[in-house]
């Protein structure tokens, strides 16, 4: 048994025995914290105490020990007599209630909140039934001895919630956010620009709370930090090697980031080290580079300096985990992404290994690689270390899928050696759009995870998708199922006697009988499994209007005309899945990628596609003719591999041109074929094609976040045809209240590819006005004019009242 934490009212009863019309309870008193045993109405002079520690983060084991022929009963917690007592059961026929219980006389609803597991009945030492509570659904507990049945009342099963992680919350903070966590008080900060969100994993009651401050600017790709000695959490910049504070309860941070320039340094590690009372960053990436330097910021003298370090060479990554040891002087990190040379166009590889950096030396050793584990070991960015058992907990994740999930992994820090725990997390991952992070609540028992999933770059209105997850501490493996063994009795002798160890529920009516109980009709309704469906990624907030999937029309039509198999999509985020529906764009490299971006956006723009003169000018300068070709063939052969799994389509060369080409049009999907196709067709804008076009630029930019000098020629040619089409559309409606949901999206769409367009913002905000949705049109407006006075430096030139003066029932043509 063991007391669950959190909660106010402890009182109550833990098992009632009857015998006929006898009864012994073992309930606990708060008011003086004893279990105390009760004989029929009297006090038996049998009572214990457990201290905390044991009580809530242990199982205890009570037994109960009758002996009617002698008429005693002895008490035995954690397999040590506490007490004896005289009773007077004559029958041999029992029923064991635990916690609540609709019994006649013995009715009850008084229970401490409690979990009990491992319930055993011996007969004359030998193990005549065993119920280890390990169900995960349902209101039957099934023995394991004979098969014999009992009734669970309201169960609330333990081992689910040691497997399956439970969604505590999903929100939206305005802005950029980060996370920290106060170890010490046990509460998760979630920090946006404007609010501060906090979870307290240990109070049941009351767990969430939020706080508006002083808005400040939060920058994506920073992270957040919580430090125990001063009670702050430190956001950190290490691109201007600055740190600003934020102690919570307080209205504003100490100082703030004017800066919006994009950080250098995504998805580094960093930890907070006792021995110096410095945070530490390592590790990054930004610019195409990889990075392994160590930075450090001491928060006494609010400095900074570059650690020059020595020992191993610890390779460039970013993507990694770290954590450190009990007394602060050692930083564990594992896993991760990068290049032996920092350079991202040079052979980037997952590594699977791990380091060890002292803070005391300023050095890094290498403790082993991963020979066999998970061919891709990108992690959330805390490492969980346990220094007393000398092993870690961490959650990993593929980076070369969009659909990519978390899976919670425990492994030594003395051998490679790992294992999976838990069911996954659903995990959206875009690169610098995504961030994950684990935390540990040893009071509350509890990992805690964390996801972001932030708004495209080109969004007017930024926005943070937030995710908090837990799983109770220590995690269990899920198991294919079978029995288990069941254990061996304890050594007691020629009596009837009861084992009571301890896990279950906090509110159950639980029946034994040595009698088999009667088959209760009963419904079993499997236990609703959160984290196995699929994820709903908010959609873009576009000039404050957050638009969900099952809401946006954008999102209803890319959701409808997505193909799920043979399918390449450059709209957005890279994508490739091959004929069985997979995601193979990470069997792409650096080289092999802007190789084949450059043959199909060739293909497609011109219809001819492009020479391999072209090619290795471009990809080779510099280069002989005779490298440069060997370059090509190579490169070709590695892509054709991949277009081979796409389905029927192929690389091939006409004449002097190297085209993507698809032999049946019914085989392969690429967006970008399709949306020329509707360029060349725009003469005929109805509604449906209209609708089409918005569903395949719906998720965002032309190759949105890939960056290449030859490739800004066909964005900026991309971005014009969509602008115009949009705009056409939308001079030839008649009136906006025919269809005003689709002027918005469409000025929406027109934001992604130029989000200070201003026939764009006439469109939404009389649109807006026009639906009564006053205040946003508002917000977009101040939105579009601060933009605006950062990207121009001067005042936009017309007023809202300008902009929105027209009646929205005359035709809009600007």
């Amino acid at each position: 048994m063991a007391f669950v934490k959190g909660y106010h009212v402890y009182f109550g009863y833990i098992l009632r025995v009857i015998n006929g019309k006898q009864n012994i309870d073992l309930l606990y008193d708060q008011k003086t914290l004893n279990f105390t045993v009760i004989i029929g109405e009297k006090l038996s002079g049998i009572s214990f105490t457990l201290d905390s520690s044991a009580l809530f983060d242990n199982w205890n084991t009570i037994s109960l020990q009758i002996a009617p022929q002698k008429k005693q009963l002895q008490v035995f917690v954690n397999h040590k007599q506490i007490g004896s007592a005289p009773i007077s059961f004559n029958s041999s026929y029992y029923q064991f209630l635990w916690g609540a219980n609709d019994l006649e006389r013995y009715q009850t609803r008084d229970l401490p909140p409690m979990r009990i597991k491992d319930i055993k009945l011996f007969d004359d030492n030998n193990l005549a039934y065993y119920w280890p509570l390990d169900e995960i659904k349902g209101d039957i507990a099934t023995d394991r001895i004979k098969r014999e049945t009992a009734l669970v009342k309201n169960p609330k099963w333990v081992k689910p919630a040691y497997q399956d992680w439970t969604l505590e919350k999903t929100f939206v903070t305005k802005g950029n956010a980060i996370c920290s966590f106060d170890k010490k008080a046990e509460i998760l900060y979630i920090v946006s620009p404007d609010s501060v969100t906090e979870f307290n994993v240990k109070n049941i009651d009351s767990r969430w709370k939020q706080y508006a401050f002083n808005r400040t600017n939060i920058i994506i790709g920073t992270q957040g930090i919580f430090d125990p000695f001063t009670n702050k959490i430190y956001n950190i910049l290490v691109d201007k090697k600055k740190a600003i504070s934020y102690a919570p309860g307080n209205k504003a941070w100490d100082g703030e980031f004017r800066d919006t320039v994009l950080t250098e340094y995504w998805h580094s590690n960093k930890f907070l080290s006792p021995v110096d009372t410095s945070i530490y960053i390592i590790g990054g990436y930004g610019q195409l580079k990889y990075k392994n330097s160590v930075e450090r910021y001491s928060i006494p003298t609010a400095t900074w300096d570059s650690v020059h370090t020595g020992g191993d060479f610890f390779p460039p990554r970013y993507l990694a985990a770290s954590g450190v040891n009990e007394t602060g002087d050692t930083a564990f990190i594992i896993g991760g992404y990068g290049s032996s040379t920092g350079n991202q166009i040079l052979d980037p590889v997952s590594y699977s290994d791990m380091y060890a950096f002292s803070v005391r030396s300023k050095t890094f050793k290498k403790l082993f690689d991963f020979k066999d584990s998970h061919t891709k070991f990108t992690f959330a960015n805390n490492l969980i270390v346990d220094s007393k058992n000398q092993v870690y907990y961490g959650l990993l994740f593929s980076n070369d899928s969009f659909n990519s999930s978390l899976q919670l992994v425990q492994g030594s820090l003395k051998d490679p050696s790992i294992k999976l725990l838990g069911n996954k997390i659903a995990y959206p991952f875009y690169d610098i759009q995504s961030y994950s992070d684990l935390y540990y609540s040893p009071k509350a028992g509890k990992l805690i995870a964390v996801t972001f999933f932030y708004s495209n770059f080109d969004s007017p209105e930024k926005f943070t998708t937030v995710k908090v997850y837990s799983i109770d501490f220590p995690p269990q493996a899920i198991s294919p199922g079978g029995e288990m063994d069941a254990p061996e009795p304890l050594p007691y002798k020629k009596y009837v006697w009861m084992a009571l160890a301890v896990a279950v529920l906090a509110a159950i009516v639980f029946f034994i009988s040595k009698r088999r109980l009667p088959q209760a009709e009963k419904q079993l309704s499997a236990r609703e499994n959160n984290n196995g469906r699929e994820i709903t990624v908010t959609s873009p907030v576009i000039n404050g209007e957050e638009h969900t999937k099952e809401t946006s029309l954008l999102a209803r039509l890319a959701e409808e005309k997505k193909p799920e198999k043979s399918a390449i999509f450059l709209f957005g985020q890279f994508q490739v899945f091959d004929n069985e529906g997979k995601d193979i764009t990470g069997l792409f490299t650096p080289l092999t990628k802007e190789l084949f971006l450059l043959i199909i956006t060739h293909t497609f723009k011109n219809g001819r596609g492009i020479t391999a003169d072209s090619l290795n000018e471009i990809l080779w300068t510099g280069k002989s003719s005779k490298i440069a070709k060997n370059n090509l063939s190579v490169n070709l052969t590695k892509i054709k591999s991949i277009v081979e799994k796409i389905g029927n389509c192929t690389i091939e060369k006409n004449r002097d041109f190297l085209q993507f080409v698809i032999h049946d049009d019914n085989t392969a999907y690429v967006d970008y074929d399709r949306f020329m196709k509707l360029v060349g067709s725009k003469h005929s804008m109805t509604k449906s094609y209209m609708e089409e076009f918005l569903g395949l630029v719906f998720k965002g930019a032309f190759l949105n976040q890939t960056e290449y000098s030859w490739l800004d020629d066909i964005k900026a040619q991309i971005s014009n045809q969509v602008i115009d089409i949009c705009l056409d559309y939308l001079n030839q409606l008649k009136d906006i209240t025919d269809d005003p949901e689709i002027v918005i999206e469409i000025a929406n769409c027109i934001f992604y590819f130029d989000r200070l367009n201003e026939d764009a913002l006439e469109y939404k905000c009389k649109t807006l006005i026009y639906l009564k949705r006053h205040a946003l049109a508002n917000q977009t407006y101040t939105k579009f004019i601060k933009e605006y006075k950062e990207i121009y430096g001067e005042d936009f030139s017309r007023s809202f009242p300008e902009i929105s003066k027209n009646d929205p029932h005359t035709h809009l043509k600007i």
